[in-house]
Formats: structure tokens, C-alpha cells, sequence
């Protein structure tokens, strides 16, 4: 019986070394669904579930139809009337028409057509903003779902070196606390797996926030998908002044100013009435009025709106040209992160995780039955575990920093 345990211990330290040397992810034990939900279908759920998207749409086509109005004139108003006086009685009736001032009707227009400009550039950042999200989100249901697998496997190594720690404790050869010890280890194993777990399916609720319950409890593919080229930092940080965020705002300090223009002219139109009346003397008349504004304080009105405007419009400037210093920083601090997690993830992959395998390898060829042996295959198992782990954390982080460096690229490549 002590020998089959043995066998078995050695069998799945083999397994486990198999599935490292070939750079594998460990599958899970339960069957496959066989539906996956790719990253790029995930995006394309999640652009078409994005409520602020929608809601910028929403706002440009209302600054739109604005627009197509703006030159238009107002309704004509109608005006009617009775007087009863000393001498006689009069009946009117008429029609009152606003006429605007052309160029105020054009400037009115040029506003709403930069404000829909400006919601047209928020939905484009709208989308970026939810493809950046649920990358982040798919990439962390993706580490979550690896660990769970990885931690399972090991713990049923670990399950494996306990039964066979009792057998050996009932043959003399352990001590009390060398079978505690590696029943301690499997326990802790235990709740690694309940913890892997518990963060799996919280990562799968946000994911389910952006693209839906149904799709987010589809398995995820094996590897990590390949992402858009990043561009070169200074290539990158020289489009920023085009990202849709900065051209939002700078289309909405086009409107303040034109708005401002709009505030200090004096002259905003006039108006015409078109009156016809008749008295009890049988007598009719017809007339034309007009009313024009009188602007007798231009300096205590108009200037003094006109200047409101431009202050309103020089802060959205200083606001621009603060989001596009925060957008540099962004940039630069989130470009060495890549550039640090990809010195970090070449170092796993070509030094860290070969090292790993080594050592199981040589701790399956060498396993006898000493004790000392027993626990180098404990330590093995478990290092193997801290590394396979480490790796997965490493290309998830590095993947979902490309995924933020992509938001503030203007053209993904």
C-alpha cells in the first residue's frame, strides 16, 4: 500500500511537471462548456450595453436638431383687441413676427454645432472608457479563473503527499508534527482555493456589469489574447492634443467663446406687427409697427455678459491644458509600468519558471523514501504553485496596462 501511495505521489509530480515544461495552462477539473467568450466579442457586448454612450449620442443629436432650427424664425405671434372708447369701439387683430438678427442666428448655430461636436468626441471617449474596462475586466476574470485551476491541481497533489504522510506516520517513519505540518499545508491549500474562488466570482460580477450575465459565465480562452501595438511614448504623447477627451473640451471652449461674442452684441433683432383694425363707424386701418432694443448702458449689460463669457471660456481653456499635462503624466508613469512588468514577465518566463521546473524535476527523480525527500516534494509543489501564480499575475498586469495605454492612443493600431 506505501508503495502504491508513493507511485501515485510521483505520478502526479510528473503530471505537473509535464504541464510546465510545456508551458501549459491546467485545465479545470470540471467538464468544458464549450463556450468561450473571446476578449473581442466581450468588447463589442460591452460597447453596445454602454449606457454614457448611448447617452452622448443622445446629447449630439439634440445639439443636431438644434442646430438645423437655429436659423430659422420664431412663430409668428397673433395680437387681438377690443377697445371701448368715449366715442367709438375698435376691434383689432393683427400678426407680431420676431425678426433675429442674421448673424446672430449663425453664431447661435456655429454654438450648437461645436456642442455637438464635443458630445460626438464624448461618446468616442465613452467607447474608449468601456473598451479600457472590460479588457481590465476580462483580464482579471482570465488571472482569476488560471488560479483557480492551478490552485485545484495542487491541491490535489497535496491531498496525495497527506494520505501518504499518514501512512508513513502509522509505519514509524514521521513524526506527529511532520504529519501536522503537511496537513496544515493542505488546509491552507484549501482555503487558497476558497479565496481563488471568491475572487473569481467577484471579478465575473464586474465583467457582468459590462457585458451581461449570460456571456460572463462562459469559460475564457487558454492564453492571453494579443492586444493592439502600443505606440512609442513620445509618438503617443504627441496625438494626446487629438484625444477625445482633450478635443471634447476644446470644442466646448469654442462654444463659451462664441457664446461671449453672442452675449456682448447690443443689436439682437427686431420686431414687426401687422395690425388691421375696425370701429363701430364702419372705418378700417391698417398698420405696420416696429420695435427695436434701445441698448442705452452697453458698458453695464453687454460688456459686462460678454466678459462673463470669455472668463466662463478662458477656464475651460485652463481646464483643457490641465487635462492634457494630467493625460502626459498618465502616459509616461503607465508606459514604465509596461516597461517594468515586461522585464518582469521575460524574467519569469525565461528564468524563473524553467528554475521551477528544474527543481521538480529533479525532486520527482530523486524522491525516495526519506523524509527529507517527502518535504523537498512539498516544497517543490508549493513553489511551483508561487510561480505558476506569479506568471499568471504578470501577464494579466502587463496585458491590462497595454489595455490603459491603448485609451489614451488615438489610433489603435
Amino acid at each position: 500500500m506505501q508503495g502504491t501511495r508513493i507511485g501515485r505521489v510521483s505520478i502526479c509530480l510528473a503530471v505537473l511537471l509535464v504541464l510546465a515544461s510545456a508551458g501549459l495552462a491546467i485545465r479545470p477539473l470540471l467538464a468544458d462548456t464549450g463556450q468561450v467568450l473571446e476578449l473581442e466579442e466581450a468588447e463589442r457586448l460591452a460597447v453596445e450595453r454602454d449606457l454614457p454612450l448611448q447617452a452622448a449620442r443622445a446629447r449630439a443629436e439634440r445639439y443636431r436638431e438644434e442646430a438645423l432650427i437655429a436659423t430659422q424664425f420664431a412663430d409668428p405671434q397673433l395680437v387681438a383687441g377690443y377697445e371701448d372708447g368715449y366715442a367709438m369701439e375698435e376691434y383689432l387683430i393683427g400678426l407680431r413676427q420676431e425678426i433675429p438678427s442674421r448673424r446672430n442666428q449663425q453664431t447661435q448655430k456655429t454654438v450648437r454645432l461645436h456642442l455637438q461636436s464635443a458630445e460626438q468626441q464624448q461618446a468616442e471617449l465613452a467607447e474608449r472608457a468601456v473598451r479600457r474596462d472590460v479588457r481590465l475586466a476580462w483580464l482579471e476574470v482570465w488571472y482569476r479563473s488560471t488560479a483557480v485551476r492551478i490552485v485545484e491541481r495542487t491541491g490535489l497533489i497535496l491531498s496525495e503527499l497527506v494520505e501518504v504522510a499518514g501512512e508513513r506516520y502509522g509505519a514509524g517513519a514521521f513524526s506527529q508534527q511532520q504529519v501536522l505540518t503537511i496537513e496544515l499545508e493542505e488546509r491552507r491549500q484549501r482555503d487558497r482555493l476558497l479565496d481563488a474562488l471568491e475572487q473569481r466570482d467577484a471579478a465575473r460580477v464586474e465583467l457582468a456589469r459590462l457585458v451581461g450575465a449570460e456571456p460572463s459565465r462562459r469559460d475564457l480562452p487558454e492564453g492571453v489574447p494579443q492586444l493592439p501595438q502600443v505606440e512609442p511614448l513620445e509618438q503617443l504623447q504627441q496625438t494626446l492634443g487629438d484625444h477625445p477627451a482633450v478635443q471634447a473640451l476644446q470644442e466646448r471652449v469654442r462654444a463659451a467663446s462664441q457664446e461671449a461674442e453672442l452675449a456682448g452684441r447690443a443689436y439682437n433683432g427686431f420686431m414687426v406687427d401687422l395690425l388691421y383694425s375696425r370701429n363701430n363707424l364702419e372705418q378700417d386701418r391698417v398698420g405696420l409697427m416696429f420695435s427695436v432694443p434701445l441698448p442705452l448702458a452697453p458698458g453695464q449689460r453687454q460688456d459686462r455678459r460678454a466678459a462673463a463669457g470669455e472668463h466662463q471660456a478662458e477656464s475651460m481653456r485652463l481646464e483643457r491644458d490641465n487635462l492634457l499635462r494630467t493625460l502626459m503624466s498618465d502616459t509616461e508613469i503607465l508606459q514604465q509600468r509596461l516597461d517594468r512588468l515586461g522585464q518582469r514577465l521575460k524574467l519569469s518566463a525565461d528564468a524563473i519558471l524553467p528554475h521551477a521546473e528544474l527543481v521538480t524535476e529533479a525532486v520527482t527523480a530523486g524522491y525516495q523514501y526519506s523524509t527529507d525527500d517527502f518535504f523537498s516534494v512539498l516544497r517543490s509543489v508549493l513553489l511551483q504553485l508561487e510561480s505558476r501564480l506569479s506568471h499568471a499575475r504578470l501577464q494579466a498586469d502587463h496585458a491590462g496596462t497595454q489595455a490603459q495605454l491603448l485609451y489614451y492612443q488615438v489610433h489603435e493600431s
